[in-house]
């Protein structure tokens, strides 16, 4: 405890009074650990608690008024005192901490929703802190909120349970008795007649499954209680709990070693009447988490015919089998064509269920070829996401034949949304379907969309070139693709031409750095057209800046040839008399830039010896236009000019 020359608790008393504001109020209870700290555990026990409990309106009496705290209805002061209390466990005796379960579950039964949630977070920090402290208290209180007429309080309790049941686990004695009890409790909440009530104790059944044992999970009075709240007719938000929670039971109940027939008898019947549920919320929580349910469920429920042909069909049939793929919400079917391409991705890491999904596949196939004429483009556009990844499942012969038609169709689609999925996947369409196939039917639709309408689209051909790049001959680079690349350096939209400098580098990796200085190179700088004033409005300034720019990304691949590096110093050097002070000044930024390049580790061909001799060309050729720049009419070309200078200087010492 502090030496003061005052009362902290008086000072406290004074700030929360009635002649504050409520910033003042809420201030110092925000405080209150300050408090606490400065008169020790033994007044914070004995008189600061005691006298909170008083002022958020423990035992008061209803018919005596006089004696209320005027806080106690302050529901901005109650909500931050239902936050504190449990930070107040620091500073009172540690076997004391139990004194704080009855302010909170006070404050647990305010009509206010944000107070109630409040202290039951309090509550349960406590309760995991404390556990064997406080253990019976807490039961005994959730038992009583459980019998309580105001459902409020009822709705509360829902949040306790499964902090309740995880602090008795601990407790051997007590346990049997205490998780039947709660189970039983939890069966009564769930059939309240009240909806809000039957909404909470669903909305934390999760929470509580997430405690109980398999044995619990299974037990007559606990599924009784989750098929009542499964089948609720009135509200579908109770229904989309349930699926969630369902999830959590089968994984629990897969986990436990129980028999694959438990979950076949409990949980499976859930979560195929929710695909059909007449609620489209509780489909569309289906179709996010449906590779979840799988997991869940494990490969022999989920995704593997019945050895026999007699038993039900496996969980992965009520995608595509006038399940969620033909479902008449297009936000159902969008989720669920997301829900495919998840669940290819199961078989990387367990061949049992890659075997259940590969005997499934063609048909899945055959009802996502269908989806390419659906009406919505949402739709459209969520197959063309998933289209690469099913190709690359498929593999090239099965790919050819059911998929390259849609492929070229979604290409084609009115929606741009649609084209711009597709063509994100188009390198890995060439790279499964191999060029022969793909330049004859598909390469055509690729060159026409990169000059699409939408600066999207051609943002993502450009992506795709370098990809593409790599399965083509340059031949065939050079005559299908090239000058419809280069032609994204001179685009409109700034995205595009950053996109096409990011894949240069790329590209001149794919085709080695004699090609890239005898050849690309080159076409790049033409690009950049005369420098004198009267001809540069030809190319535009745009233009001349996008050239310098992409010489950072050749710089590499160029350095290796001392000819090629002087035609990119060159054009550097007349882009510092630009007539532009915005080219000026990025030649001065791209001069920083390329003495900084140091080469990429374990790029065979390119060798430090030759990125240092073309620093050094590059510094002596370059510091007389630096030196004009350093006293340019532009102060921002000035400014780039000194940095680049001092830099030159830093590497030639």
């Amino acid at each position: 405890m502090a030496n003061f020359d005052f009362d902290p608790l008086e000072f406290f008393k004074e700030e929360i009074s009635n002649e504050s504001t409520a910033d003042a109020r809420i201030n110092a209870v925000k405080n209150l650990q300050c408090i606490a700290y400065a008169i020790g555990e033994k007044r914070t026990f004995e008189e600061l608690i005691p006298y909170l409990n008083k002022e958020i309106g423990m035992n008061q009496n209803a018919d005596n008024k006089e004696n209320t705290s005027a806080l106690a209805n302050d529901d901005q002061f109650l909500h931050c005192m239902a936050g504190e209390y449990a930070k107040l466990r620091d500073f009172i005796p540690a076997d004391k901490v139990n004194i704080l379960i009855e302010p909170l579950v006070h404050l647990a039964q305010q009509e206010e929703t944000v107070i109630r949630d409040e202290a039951i977070a309090s509550l349960c920090g406590i309760c995991e802190q404390s556990a064997k402290l406080v253990r019976k208290q807490v039961y005994d209180e959730l038992m009583s909120m459980v019998a309580k007429s105001e459902f409020t309080t009822r709705v509360s309790a829902c949040a306790l349970f499964g902090t309740v049941y995880k602090i008795h686990k601990g407790d051997e004695a007590g346990f049997k008795d205490v998780r039947t009890d709660l189970c039983k409790a939890y069966k009564d909440i769930c059939s309240d007649d009240t909806p809000m009530v039957r909404r909470a104790s669903a909305n934390k059944l999760f929470d509580f499954v997430k405690e109980l044992e398999v044995e619990d999970l299974t037990s007559p009075t606990f599924l009784e209680a989750y098929n009542n709240l499964a089948s609720e007719e009135t509200q579908d938000t109770i229904r989309v709990n349930i699926v969630m929670t369902t999830i959590e039971m089968a994984r629990k109940i897969r986990d436990g070693n129980m028999r694959i027939e438990v979950n076949k008898d409990t949980c499976l019947p859930v979560i195929k009447n929710a695909v059909k549920d007449r609620s489209w919320r509780v489909r569309l929580t289906v179709a996010k988490n449906f590779d979840e349910i799988l997991l869940a469920f494990g490969p022999d429920i989920a995704v593997l015919d019945s050895t026999d042909g007699l038993g039900p069909p496996p969980l992965i049939k009520e995608l595509y089998s006038n399940g969620l793929l033909q479902d008449i919400e297009q936000e159902v079917k969008k989720e669920a064509l997301k829900g495919c391409e998840k669940c290819l991705k199961l078989g990387e890491t367990n061949s049992n269920f890659n075997n259940g999904i590969q005997q499934h596949l063609s048909d899945i196939v055959k009802q996502l070829v269908e989806m390419r004429e659906d009406p919505a483009p949402v739709v459209r556009a969520a197959l063309a996401q998933v289209l690469g990844a099913v190709a690359r499942k498929l593999g090239k012969d099965q790919a050819n034949t059911m998929l390259r038609a849609t492929i070229s169709d979604l290409m084609k689609d009115e929606f741009h949304d649609v084209r711009l999925n597709i063509m994100s996947h188009a390198g890995t369409f060439c790279e499964v379907l191999s060029v022969d196939v793909f330049v004859p039917n598909l390469l055509h639709t690729v060159q026409s969309l990169i000059m699409d309408n939408h600066w999207r689209i051609r943002k993502t051909v450009v992506e795709q070139v370098p990809k593409l790049a790599e399965q083509f001959k340059l031949d065939m680079y050079q005559s299908k693709l090239e000058s419809l690349f280069l032609s994204s350096l001179k685009d409109s939209v700034f995205f595009v031409r950053k996109e096409a400098l990011a894949q240069l580098k790329h590209i001149a990796r794919t085709f080695g750095p004699d090609w890239t200085g005898q050849h690309l190179l080159q076409k790049i700088l033409e690009i950049y057209g005369s420098t004198e004033p009267q001809q540069q409005s030809l190319t535009g300034y745009a233009s001349r800046v996008t050239v310098l720019q992409a010489i950072p990304q050749l710089w590499e691949s160029i350095c290796s040839e001392p000819n090629h590096a002087k035609d990119a110093i060159a054009i550097l050097i007349k882009a510092l008399r630009d007539s532009v002070p915005n080219v000026r000044l990025c030649a001065c930024k791209v001069i920083d830039e390329l003495l900084l390049i140091n080469g990429s580790p374990g790029d065979s061909n390119i060798k430090p010896e030759h990125i240092i001799a073309r620093r050094k060309d590059l510094i002596d050729k370059i510091k007389p236009g630096l030196k004009d720049c350093q006293t340019d009419s532009d102060s921002d070309v000035q400014y780039f000019a000194v940095g680049a200078m001092r830099r030159c200087d830093q590497i030639s010492a």
